[in-house]
């Protein structure tokens, strides 16, 4: 009967095999915390992305109701280019200086030939904060009670208000009249006009516990109400 002799592992044997188990362990590790990281980032990133996402339908929304009027036909029109605070070329301000766009919409049906201090409205960048007018005497950005939307945990650090197109595209109403078919939208002095506006909006944040979560956010706001203009003058445009 063969009888064999039963070995254990050498130390070298037993070296070998511990140094492969640390590697596999090791790289077990680094995977989980890679994965762990990224998915922690991708979290941080969609909460930035989602709480941006919100401001800017803020601001979309309420900046699409600039120049809103009660009742303004064309044939009342007129009676709301009087005076300056209804000029479709100066109601909508954008202002770079912190930097800063307000406007002027009716609320309420009392008065609305009238724009009272509820009534200019505006956003703007200060302090790292979007903030949001609730109401002012006066349309340049430096007047109002001025209050912060931001979302704790959010640090705004860019914020972009521009014409697109600068200057806004003028439809003809006059050509039209006389030629339905036209294609002709210059405005000439003493032509009805209606002046259509696009605002475009660049909003750029990060995360106040970790600033190199960052996501920008870019949007095109369609101003819902084309403004009547009797051209007056075409520099500096003015309406009659």
């Amino acid at each position: 009967m063969l009888i064999r002799t039963q070995k254990g592992l050498s130390l070298i044997e037993l070296m070998i095999g511990l140094l492969v188990g640390a590697i596999v362990v090791a790289g077990a590790i680094k995977i989980f915390t890679g994965s762990a990281k990224n998915s922690s980032d991708n979290i941080k990133l969609s909460m930035l992305n989602q709480d941006l996402r919100v401001m800017m339908d803020i601001m979309v929304r309420d900046i699409r109701r600039a120049g809103y009027r009660y009742n303004a036909s064309i044939t009342n029109a007129p009676a709301f280019l009087n005076t300056i605070r209804h000029n479709p070329f100066t109601e909508i301000n954008i202002e770079a200086s912190d930097p800063c766009i307000t406007y002027l919409y009716d609320k309420n049906t009392a008065t609305p030939s009238i724009i009272d201090s509820s009534e200019r409205m505006g956003f703007r960048l200060k302090n790292d904060l979007l903030q949001m007018r609730r109401t002012s005497t006066a349309l340049p950005c430096a007047n109002g009670i001025w209050e912060s939307i931001t979302t704790p945990k959010v640090k705004i650090t860019q914020l972009t208000f521009t014409l697109d197109p600068d200057p806004p595209v003028l439809l003809n109403i006059t050509q039209k009249k006389l030629h339905p078919t036209s294609a002709v939208v210059t405005c000439n002095v003493g032509d009805e006009c209606l002046i259509i506006r696009n605002i475009k909006i660049g909003l750029t944040g990060e995360l106040e516990e970790d600033a190199t979560t960052t996501q920008t956010l870019t949007e095109t706001v369609r101003v819902r109400n084309d403004q009547y203009c009797k051209i007056g003058s075409l520099s500096p445009r003015t309406c009659i």
